[in-house]
């Protein structure tokens, strides 16, 4: 479609600002006030295939779509949305008529629950909860099946996903990602009578996807992901669409914001077991709750801790001894105090909190309000493995014990790697095997956090939400068939190139026995080894051959090889010495690599390529395609290697470091053995260079040396200017002063002792955090054996 935020529409379609009322024929009451067939209609006798309406036959339609006056917005869009799909599915017209009397046809789509169709079959709300919808077949003109269909949600956003289900489920629409609709083209649409009977909820009540990939409202709401929390529920969306849960409070970290008292602050978060803090909570609850009311929105709100630990006060911590030593047993029982202080003034209230970190161990023995909303986030989750394993054993338990304390649970999980949104993170089907055990434990919400403040480009972040969103409705789905469904409609004939580059990636993981944090600070994690990144870089090369003449998948296709171009291109340095070991002849072809990288960041609409936290720049993508173009010129070797065997000595330079963005440039520098150094202001303390010690081979002791220089500014000499180190431990460091680098020019440091390979342990170059000193600069860092 040209324009992502909006649906089709079709020459022709029905305006329905000025549509007309369709009078004549019986009123619908008359005609279905005896109905009441709830299941599907019967085969004929002695065959086993389910009879089929023919919706549309070249090009021709009998079907009008019927909307209720009654109905709002969101309800009459959800009509014309199934006319303008079926007209670009078919090429037929299907009008939509806004009336309370029934068309004398039995080919029609009635859409909604306010008219006399959906009250003849009784339909039951409360079995389809929040979202739910249900499809009947009936003849308007008679009791029993006929070729008409009912399509009526619980609510209107229920009527909303049923249109969307059937146009998806049944008729082939895919809503891939915001800017790429698949839309099939049919001349006969047979659906069959089955498929158009029957109830449908979505196992998850709360389903959130929440990436900047999956922004846009229209694009969540086709793929029935019912959560806006945080800034998305900020942003605007049309009427007709706009329409979420309420089920998750999803307020966070917010104890001091409540309870301001700092009387009752203890050990960075509250005395639980006070009563005065009890009071203040619900007397600030109650305010919240009934502006939020005011306001239309539910009564529900967060009362959560602060997003750092607790050394508890000694009451808060002889209740938590009490029950298994967990800290969140407190705050529990201060919730479920609090929350029925506060449904004294509003009945209907509800409270959430978290269950984070120093709060994740569940309580013994102490059930949960079922007024209350624990979200589970088990932040310290391998995802390389599903959150029920046993490599996940802590975390497992924990969630299997909430489930039990609470009928009222949202896992909220973590799909990305925080540290850099484009780093191939591969837990693709281990994400999808913890959606079906968190279904199994009866987990009723899902919050999938993913790379949520960039504009757009992380890691198969559409195919994150597209195959997530379709199991939080069923999960007993085949998470591989629609993995593979996603990437043959998303990618084109290079689906299946796509494919094999994600079964390659999940087999490193699983080889290498690597973990899958959400926060890795490496470029090197020890799944993408050379050859394993060569073998990826082939069958990507071979994805972008076979869509090269379609420029809209072969964009695809550059957007999803931002993250192995961005490997490759900041540790070519380090590929190259692996080739030169393995006798493998390597190019990286730098030219068409970096040309491409380029264009696919532009292409991507990448705003930040890690976590903002607090929109500091720290993500700022011009940084990374700094390092990612650098052209740096063959380096001279140092003056303490000459005369030494090459096996004998290492050189790593920017391409090798692990650089701190929020501070630490690259620049060019004419002085540096490349021409270019790395850069950080002298006021700032981060250990903004570091160098990974399983850079080292892996046999052998070597002796370790910097290349430094500082812009001193004519500070006393005896200030300190710069510091290098190896940690761990803390204290192996050596301090270099102003006066050794007053003259501006580089000059060599050298750590203590000898160092082996080890991928626990950094060199690290810190700034001095004094204005004294205006810049320090890192050449090179350099290996020599021991």
């Amino acid at each position: 479609m040209d324009n992502p935020d909006t649906s089709p529409r079709p020459t022709g379609q029905p305006d329905l600002s000025r549509r007309s009322v369709l009078r004549g024929g019986a009123a619908l009451g008359a005609a279905v006030g005896m109905t009441s067939v709830s299941g599907p209609a019967t085969a004929a006798p002695g065959t086993t295939r389910s009879p089929r309406l023919v919706l549309a036959h070249g090009g021709h339609t009998a079907y009008r779509i019927v909307v209720g006056t009654a109905e709002g917005p969101v309800v009459r869009h959800a009509a014309d949305e199934l006319a303008a799909y079926l007209r670009e599915i078919t090429s037929a017209t299907f009008p939509v008529v806004v009336t309370d009397e029934l068309p004398d046809s039995d080919h029609l789509l009635v859409v909604g629950r306010h008219n006399a169709v959906a009250a003849g079959f009784a339909i039951d709300a409360n079995d389809l909860s929040d979202d739910g919808f249900a499809l009947r077949t009936f003849d308007p003109r008679r009791a029993g099946p006929g070729r008409s269909v009912l399509i009526a949600g619980a609510s209107d956003r229920g009527t909303l996903y049923g249109v969307y289900w059937v146009l998806d489920r049944l008729c082939g629409v895919r809503w891939f990602a915001p800017d790429h609709t698949v839309v099939p083209k049919r001349r006969r649409l047979a659906l069959r009578v089955d498929d158009l009977n029957g109830d449908h909820t979505p196992r998850f009540r709360f389903r959130e996807v929440f990436a900047a990939d999956g922004v846009d409202p229209a694009y969540r709401q086709h793929n029935l992901l019912n959560g806006s929390s945080h800034h998305v529920r900020d942003l605007p969306v049309p009427a007709e669409i706009d329409t979420w849960s309420d089920y998750w409070p999803y307020e966070a970290h917010n104890f001091h914001h409540i309870v301001t008292d700092q009387d009752l602050w203890a050990g960075g978060q509250l005395k639980a077991m006070h009563p005065a803090t009890r009071e203040q909570a619900a007397v600030e609850l109650v305010r919240r709750i009934e502006a939020k009311v005011a306001n239309g929105r539910d009564a529900s709100y967060g009362f959560s801790q602060m997003d750092w630990g607790w050394t508890p006060d000694p009451d808060s911590q002889t209740f938590a001894d009490a029950h298994g030593g967990a800290l969140s047993a407190p705050i529990i029982d201060m919730l479920n105090d609090v929350v029925a202080r506060v449904r004294e003034r509003i009945p209907q209230a509800r409270l959430g909190t978290l269950a984070y970190q120093f709060s994740f161990q569940p309580p013994t023995d102490l059930p949960v309000s079922e007024h209350v909303v624990i979200t589970a986030a088990p932040i310290e989750a391998d995802f390389a493995h599903p959150l029920i394993s046993a490599r996940n054993e802590a975390i497992g338990s924990g969630l299997e014990t909430w489930a039990r304390l609470s009928a009222n649970v949202v896992v909220w999980t973590y799909n990305t790697n925080f540290q850099n949104y484009l780093l191939p993170f591969p837990n693709w089907w281990a994400m999808c095997s913890s959606v079906r055990q968190l279904a199994e434990l009866g987990v009723q919400g899902y919050f999938g956090q993913g790379a949520w403040d960039n504009g757009g480009g992380a890691e198969l972040a559409h195919l994150r939400l597209w195959v997530l969103a379709r199991l939080l409705w069923d999960p007993d789905l085949d998470a591989d068939a629609l993995i593979r469904e996603f990437l043959d409609g998303y990618y084109g004939a290079a689906g299946k190139d796509v494919y094999a580059y994600m079964r390659l990636l999940a087999a490193a993981v699983e080889e290498t026995g690597a973990a899958l944090p959400c926060f890795i600070s490496t470029l090197a994690p020890p799944y993408l080894t050379f050859d394993v990144v060569r073998r990826a870089d082939a069958l990507l090369d071979r994805a972008e051959r076979k869509v090269r003449h379609d420029p809209t998948l072969l964009r695809h296709v550059q957007i999803l090889r931002l993250g192995l171009d961005m490997v490759i291109l900041l540790r070519r340095n380090a590929f190259h010495r692996a080739a030169k070991d393995e006798g493998v002849s390597w190019d990286p072809d730098l030219d068409r690599r970096i040309a491409r990288f380029n264009a696919a960041l532009d292409a991507s609409g990448m705003t930040a390529f890690r976590e903002e936290l607090g929109g500091k720049g720290l993500g700022n993508p011009e940084w990374l395609r700094t390092l990612a173009s650098l052209r740096p010129a063959p380096a001279a070797p140092p003056p303490e290697v000459i005369g030494r065997p090459d096996s004998e000595w290492i050189d790593y330079q920017e391409l090798d470091f692990t650089l701190w963005p929020l501070t630490t440039w690259v620049v060019e520098d004419e002085k540096a053995s490349s021409g270019y150094a790395v850069r950080m202001p002298g006021n700032t303390p981060d250990w903004g260079v570091q160098v990974p010690l399983s850079l080292l081979p892996r046999n052998g002791a070597w002796r370790l040396y910097a290349v430094v220089r500082a812009e001193t500014n004519g500070a006393d000499s005896t200030a300190p200017a710069l510091t290098v180190g190896v940690y761990p431990p803390f204290g192996n460091e050596i301090t270099v002063l102003v006066g050794e680098l007053s003259d501006g020019e580089y000059h060599t440091v050298e750590l203590p002792g000898s160092y082996r390979h080890d991928s626990a342990d950094m060199l690290w170059v810190a700034p001095p955090n004094s204005d004294q000193v205006r810049y320090v600069y890192v050449d090179r860092v350099f290996a020599i054996k021991a």
